[in-house]
């Protein structure tokens, strides 16, 4: 339910909110509803979903607060289990931050191979259903913990 368009970057800032403007008109004159106090206007820059969008650039990267609160998600989780013994839906969770980012960080999908691995490393016998229960814990091997820092 969000759109985005992309200007030319010839445009000047007066000439992009004209035609962005004039866009959204366009798409309330179809019958489009919108929340006008939602609207961001074009610019160069714009942070979405956890990412910093450069559009002239045209460069896409985790916003630097993201990094630095998925690597303390990752630091306190180390730190709570030196053994590596994970819950599962814990380390699931922090997995799933790092995945988030993992398409716009170059090698970050290999990097998270071993994380993966790690999240199907069950301590003991795990029936199928219980694999998700709060209970269930993973052995988080070393070279996990590494890549993902």
């Amino acid at each position: 339910d969000d759109g985005h368009s992309v200007q030319p970057e010839a445009l000047s800032e007066a000439q992009a909110i004209s035609q962005y403007e004039a866009m959204m008109n366009f798409m309330n004159e179809l019958g489009v509803e919108d929340s006008v106090g939602k609207r961001a206007l074009p610019s160069k820059l714009k942070s979405y979903i956890g990412f910093a969008v450069d559009s002239v650039q045209q460069v896409v990267r985790p916003e630097p607060k993201k990094i630095v609160k998925y690597t303390e998600a990752l630091r306190a989780m180390r730190e709570d289990y030196p053994d590596g013994v994970v819950p599962m839906k814990a380390w699931a969770s922090v997995v799933g931050k790092f995945q988030h980012v993992a398409e716009v960080v170059q090698g970050g999908q290999q990097l998270l191979a071993a994380a993966y691995d790690g999240g199907q490393n069950f301590v003991g016998p795990v029936p199928e259903r219980e694999q998700w229960g709060d209970s269930c814990r993973v052995r988080v091997h070393e070279q996990a913990w590494r890549d993902m820092f």
